[in-house]
């Protein structure tokens, strides 16, 4: 479906389901004479509206009457298990809350909540269930806890949840008298709160003010998972019924009322987070119904009044911020509710946002973000159409310098191109970036894009006057060029090396000034640090380790120095844990143990004080994690075994709370099957064969499952055979000969057949020499071909780990200008 046939069926559905119950059908009746599709499509989506109306899932609250009806009522006093029930705090649509105390072993207010008998069936008990299970995988200082549930002796399911003695946030602040910049303080942490869900894969979908409490002391809660349910879900019955309207109409984003394709789950929750803002800064919704159809007509088809009209006293930056949360389109709002908190934080410090207003010409480019999925189709498109609009606005450029003789006059008038384009070129950044993010890096299509993005920028900053003193421009510039050299890097690392180089080398020749010219950014000086990173990697590949160990050290120094002026954002400190991580690598590769060893440490001690600081982030143990693993091989590598084993028993125990707390990123059990095989490696040169043998064989099984769902991805597939490899030397050493020759045989099959379509592997062609020359079995062995690998080390043994900090890797910093590193 189009998204032009999509827009059609919401404005039909929209007028149909705004007339009267009882002529709806003679509507679709007459929509069916000129388009019977349509009339289809309009039809389903009146059926499944009205049931959901029906069922009471409008999230409407309960009549005086319908409050107090007695059909589900506890009396106080009475047990639920070691819970007796106080009084009742609050109904809705699927239960009665009540307050309860734990009498048994210790006594503690808890909230109680009880489904409704009569709708113990299908999906609303399903959703109740949901809603538990949502809560059990939420650890959050401002998420309500979970704290015990089952069923009573009528099989009634029931929550017992952390008590919140508390007000609505939005009375907390009235009664408060708070001023803007303390509300915003209260919206950011709660904006962290459910960007941290969202990490976890959980969408509230239900966020409003009534929904998030202000304890006495200051601390927002954010409760009522209900609607919540799993994003990316593919059996997502569990937790909605396709088509029902849920959620407070106030506060639901346009998408909420009918579905549609392609939109941004997130997007959901930050639309409610920029509602509450609004109310926060307003004192008002910002929009005004009194009934779901009207909410539906007005949220769709309005524009909220100005923040600054209804207050004046709100800053600029704040209204951009809150009415950017609220666009339309999923697409136009924040890309994730990690940029909402990122741009925030940058208001409270006093920095300028990276986002910008809406202006008449990025109108008329909002297409390249709003429609997703036509980018991925189109790709180079957007960039050839930037081109069509830069020759416009340099040949009118020119002529206004011919049409006005007076030189300021036409520097005026070229200026203003400037800011024209520069807004527009933002735009089509952040497109391009999109694009990025859909596609594999290696792609042709996302080459292609990247390389005429990048030639787009560089034209602009020779061609346009006054461009090279613009810092956006420059800061995009050196992001395509950036860009472009990972995608030469992913294509083929040694052949492209030159061009890789060449990239690199310029985004970080633009990125430099701009840093030292513009200290109060940490973006220009984030992506100067991740340039000279990347560049210290390529250098090693190419085996230049002196030039490798340079841009580390200068790598390591620019994070330092973000670290240290940015001490708010806990990102950069697991950046700083990253780089002399890998600055320990390149060292220990030269052979500088004790310098390697030393950088090791700090990492470790650097990764540990970020997760205390931040324990709602898990993924920042990756690299506490990382840290033990390397500084467990220095200690094998320096003889002190016994150590080796309890660095690698605690790299192996983060592993485990990394994948149980993050348990969607794949990235966390392929590093645990590393620490399995390190551990095994140790036991065995400890003569402890028969205990190497057990940590191996779940390493190989973790390999091989991980291989089998990313064929795509290199790493993925040579681990399997490197396990094998490791695997069968040890079966040989306890004299389980067949078992060892089975293995052999099965890897240099395996990696023969794979080197056969992928020649440019060249890691795998390196351990399979060396598995040649050492093999046990006459019939494999080939010492000629050590040679090959003489003076090599192995990229997952001894080369600078790839991997980048965790939150950086996988574009959870907020920043909807990096997809990724």
């Amino acid at each position: 479906m189009t998204p032009e046939r999509w827009q059609e069926i919401r404005n039909a559905f929209a007028r149909i389901r705004a007339s009267d119950p009882g002529r709806r059908r003679d509507g679709v009746a007459a929509l069916a004479a000129d388009d019977p599709a349509l009339a289809a499509d309009v039809e389903a989506l009146l059926a499944e509206s009205e049931a959901a109306e029906a069922e009471g899932f409008l999230g409407i609250t309960p009549t005086e009457e319908e409050a107090d009806e007695p059909g589900d009522a506890l009396t106080p006093g009475e047990r639920i298990g070691p819970y007796e029930i106080e009084r009742v705090l609050g109904r809705g649509g699927m239960g009665t809350v009540y307050l309860a105390m734990r009498v048994e072993h210790y006594r503690q207010h808890v909230g109680l909540k009880l489904i409704h008998p009569e709708l113990m069936r299908g999906k609303l008990l399903r959703r109740f269930h949901a809603e538990r299970q949502v809560l059990a995988l939420l650890e959050h200082p401002n998420i309500v806890r979970l704290l015990d549930g089952g069923t009573t002796d009528s099989q009634t399911p029931y929550l017992v949840m952390e008590y919140i003695e508390g007000e609505n946030i939005d009375d907390y602040c009235e009664a408060k008298q708070l001023p803007v910049r303390e509300r915003v303080r209260l919206i950011l942490t709660v904006a962290r709160a459910v960007a941290y869900a969202h990490n976890q894969g959980i969408l509230h979908r239900d966020l409003k003010p009534a929904n998030v409490l202000v304890t006495s002391d200051g601390v927002p809660k954010i409760t009522d998972f209900g609607l919540a349910r799993r994003i990316r879900q593919d059996d997502q019955s569990t937790l909605t019924e396709p088509g029902a309207i849920l959620g407070t109409p106030s506060y639901m984003a346009p998408e909420q009322f009918v579905g549609g394709p392609g939109s941004n789950e997130q997007a959901v929750d930050g639309y409610a987070l920029g509602a509450i803002l609004y109310r926060l800064l307003t004192g008002r919704d910002p929009f005004q119904a009194e009934a779901v159809v009207q909410a539906y007509l007005r949220i769709t088809s309005e524009e909220p009044t100005p923040i600054r009209r209804l207050n004046p006293a709100v800053p600029r930056d704040l209204e951009t911020i809150a009415m950017k949360a609220m666009a339309k389109e999923p697409s136009e709002r924040f890309a994730s509710v990690d940029a909402l908190v990122e741009q925030l934080g940058r208001f409270l410090a006093n920095q300028p946002l990276t986002i910008r207003r809406p202006s008449p010409i990025t109108r008329l480019g909002k297409w390249t973000i709003r429609h997703r999925l036509a980018l991925t189709v189109w790709g180079v498109t957007v960039v050839v159409l930037l081109a069509i609009l830069s020759g416009i606005l340099f040949a009118h450029n020119q002529r206004i310098r011919e049409a006005y003789a007076a030189e300021a006059l036409a520097r005026d008038r070229a200026e203003t191109n400037l800011e024209i384009l520069s807004d527009l070129l933002q735009r089509s950044t952040l497109a391009a970036e999109y694009m990025i993010a859909e596609v594999p890096l290696g792609s042709e299509r996302t080459h292609a894009l990247l390389a005429e993005w990048q030639a787009f920028y560089e034209e602009v900053l020779d061609r346009l006057p006054g461009s090279r003193n613009d810092p956006e421009l420059r800061y995009r510039a050196a992001l395509a060029n950036y860009h472009l050299a990972r995608s030469f890097n992913s294509r083929d690392a040694d052949q492209n090396r030159p061009r890789t180089l060449q990239h690199f080398s310029r985004s970080i020749d633009l990125l430099e000034p701009l840093s030292h010219a513009h200290p109060e950014n940490e973006w220009y000086r984030y992506n100067l640090f991740r340039g000279l990173m990347q560049q210290a990697g390529v250098h090693l590949a190419a085996g230049d380790s002196d030039r490798a160990e340079r841009d580390a050290e200068a790598a390591l120094q620019a994070v330092e120095a973000l670290a240290r002026d940015f001490p708010a954002n806990p990102d950069w400190r697991d950046a700083v844990a990253f780089q002399h991580r890998s600055l320990a690598e390149i060292l220990f590769r030269r052979g500088r143990v004790a310098d390697a060893e030393g950088h090791a440490r700090r990492s470790l001690e650097v990764a540990s004080q970020t997760v205390e600081e931040a324990p709602d982030r898990p993924m920042y143990l990756s690299n506490v994690r990382k840290a033990l693993h390397l500084l467990a091989r220095i200690a094998h590598h320096r003889g002190r075994l016994a150590e080796a084993e309890q660095l690698l028993l605690r790299a192996l125990s983060v592993g485990e709370e990394l994948v149980r707390h993050v348990p969607d990123d794949v990235a966390y059990p392929i590093e645990r099957t590393e620490d399995l095989r390190a551990f095994a490696l140790l036991l065995s040169d400890l003569g402890r064969d028969i205990e190497a043998v057990p940590p191996l064989e779940v390493a190989l099984r973790t390999a091989e499952k991980y291989a089998r769902l990313y064929p795509e991805n290199d790493v993925y597939l040579v681990k399997p055979i490197q396990f094998r490899l490791t695997l069968a030397e040890i079966y040989e050493r306890l004299g389980r000969t067949e078992d060892s020759e089975a293995l052999y045989r099965e890897a240099f099959a395996t990696a023969e057949t794979l080197l056969r379509e992928r020649p440019d592997l060249a890691s795998l062609r390196i351990l399979l020499d060396r598995a040649y020359a050492e093999c046990p079995l006459a019939e494999f062995r080939d010492p000629e071909r050590a040679r090959r690998s003489l003076g090599i080390d192995s990229a997952d043994e001894q080369g600078i780990d790839p991997a980048e900090p965790a939150e950086l890797r996988s574009g959870k910093t907020g920043h909807p200008s990096i997809p990724s590193l």
